[in-house]
């Protein structure tokens, strides 16, 4: 009998991380759409790989791209039902 334990290759892919052609401010924004709760730049930038101060940057101008981008103290959060 055959599993799916059997199938399990000896070298397992390693973390591909973000595509080369992506810049900073690129990931920064990939990370800010997907948020669903208030999140700090610190953590944006951690998850986006870049420094604090570049996600701070790339977080306002989108803000002022996107007013429904809000930030309150240290959070950013979307908020899709103010104008």
């Amino acid at each position: 009998m055959v599993t799916m334990l059997d199938d399990i290759p000896d070298d397992p892919p390693k973390d591909v991380g973000w595509p080369d052609d992506w810049t900073k401010e690129k990931r920064v924004r990939a990370i800010a759409d997907v948020i669903r709760e208030p999140r700090t730049a610190k953590w944006i930038a951690e998850e986006a790989d870049v420094d604090e101060e570049t996600a701070w940057a790339a977080l306002e101008d989108l803000r002022e791209m996107d007013p429904q981008l809000h930030r309150d103290g240290e959070d950013y959060y979307w908020d899709y039902f103010s104008s």
